[in-house]
């Protein structure tokens, strides 16, 4: 059997998303059911983080995180010519795309390639092109492709167009959120009321629909309407001008002051136009917030009876107190449904037939 080389190189960054979430505790869970040597994690000499694992190997080649050049380079050609010199099986959940041949390539979501508005500049635009290139490339020369949701599986297919016996779906979870201490701190910061207040977390891109988030709050003056996140701009931003004088754009916080409004939250919102998974409705559903969630792409696949659903191009009659009025599901619907730990189980039935063939 061949070890497993997994480029974990921006695991040990100081911020983490979506993706450097999603394969770092999948490791956590996979460290528990693998023997020692089957698989090895490549990370940075000078990185931010570091990560510990029992059976699981950390190995750091001279790359510091914080060079842009260094980073793209060992992403670009680096982990590909490691990989062939040690004799292993590559294989990437972060989305850093080799040129290389990579075995086992996570594509979580082609966001990218249907949400052309978030490429809103000449260099966005190129950098599009670029990475639909080498996204097709890795889709193309890998042995196994993983995504998060059925959804995204299916969108793949069409904009690639390979077989599906060549895509695994292996999901996200939200464990993670358990260990995180809320910080009751940001309420007080913010100056907002425990179950008076509406919540939304994300990147401002365009994808993001922030637009619905901003005529929700014209229409519902009663209520105030909270948005967290990256501080990328995008071509949405002109309903984030601070004008509306009920809604709030905290900026960037961290887990501990998001799981806090979470858990005092009315209601958590995610009106997006294209979501591979949806991530952060999960999280508030492990604090107990109930959802409100655009009834587009993979959401309902995710999410069920157990939300509200709305129209996210449907910017008129917004009434959150008739949107909230229908009877859903318990929360305990979706959370029972996916764990970090069922994944990891999926994935090394994913390793282990890749080995085999």
């Amino acid at each position: 059997m061949k070890k497993i080389i997994l480029n974990g190189i921006t695991l040990t960054q100081s911020e983490i998303y979506g993706v450097q979430r999603y394969a770092t505790e999948i490791l956590y869970e996979l460290d528990k059911i693998i023997c020692p040597g089957e698989l090895e994690v490549i990370v940075a000499e000078k990185g931010q983080r570091e990560l510990q694992f029992k059976n699981i190997s950390v190995v750091k080649v001279p790359v510091d995180v914080s060079v842009r050049k260094q980073l793209r380079n060992w992403n670009m050609f680096g982990f590909s010519r490691y990989v062939k010199k040690c004799g292993g099986i590559s294989m990437d959940l972060t989305l850093t795309l080799p040129i290389g041949k990579c075995d086992i390539v996570a594509i979580h979501d082609c966001i990218i390639e249907r949400c052309k508005p978030n490429a809103n500049t000449f260099r966005k635009k190129i950098g599009r092109l670029y990475y639909i290139f080498k996204a097709w490339l890795n889709i193309k020369r890998a042995k196994a492709v993983i995504t998060v949701s059925e959804y995204s599986k299916n969108d793949i297919i069409r904009l690639y167009h390979i077989s599906k016996k060549k895509i695994a779906v292996i999901g996200n979870a939200w464990q993670h959120f358990d260990r995180v201490i809320p910080d009751k701190n940001v309420l007080e910061q913010l100056d907002i009321k425990d179950r008076d207040f509406i919540f939304a977390l994300g990147s401002r891109s365009f994808h993001k629909n922030f637009k619905w988030i901003a005529e929700a709050a014209k229409q519902n003056p009663k209520y105030v309407f909270v948005v967290s996140g990256s501080s990328n701009l995008s071509t949405s931003d002109k309903a984030l001008d601070g004008s509306i004088k009920n809604l709030i754009y905290a900026g960037y916080l961290n887990d501990s002051e998001v799981k806090a409004l979470m858990m005092h939250c009315k209601a958590f919102v995610q009106p997006s136009l294209y979501e591979g998974f949806g991530i952060p409705p999960m999280e508030a559903m492990s604090c107990g917030a109930r959802c409100i969630v655009s009834k587009a792409t993979s959401l309902p696949e995710i999410y069920g009876k157990s939300v509200w659903y709305i129209q996210p191009r449907k910017y008129d009659g917004i009434n959150i107190d008739e949107i909230m009025s229908c009877r859903i599901e318990d929360n305990s619907r979706v959370l029972d449904r996916f764990s970090w730990a069922r994944s990891a189980r999926r994935l090394k039935l994913l390793i282990d037939k890749v080995n085999r063939e």
